[in-house]
């Protein structure tokens, strides 16, 4: 299902005034965001407050070909071991050697 954030406002039977108070956010900025038609210019913790005053909460899903995988926010030490992380690495022999031991481009 794809609703735009006015939809799901106005679902939420909350007006931008309402939004705008619980999630401090400018009813101004409130406005703008309701009227993108994408949301690159916004930050990821703006659009967690405006679900939030909603009700509801933010989910990132990343698209890797036809599968869609939900980003969970971790500890950079977990990231780095997980196996969803090497299973979307590169499997080339160098690309598994540590950095410190690839060749290094020639200067000139």
């Amino acid at each position: 299902m794809h609703l735009t954030m006015r939809a799901l406002r106005e679902a939420a039977g909350k007006t931008q005034v309402d939004v705008a108070a619980a999630s401090q956010i400018n009813q101004a900025d409130i406005s703008r965001l309701e009227s993108q038609t994408d949301f690159d210019d916004y930050q990821v913790s703006t659009l967690r407050r405006y679900l939030a005053a909603l009700g509801g909460q933010l989910e990132l899903v990343g698209a890797f070909g036809n599968k869609r995988i939900a980003i969970s926010a971790v500890r950079a030490e977990l990231a780095t071991t997980s196996p969803a992380n090497r299973a979307l690495q590169p499997t080339s022999r160098m690309a598994r050697r540590p950095r410190s031991m690839r060749a290094k481009p020639a200067r000139g």
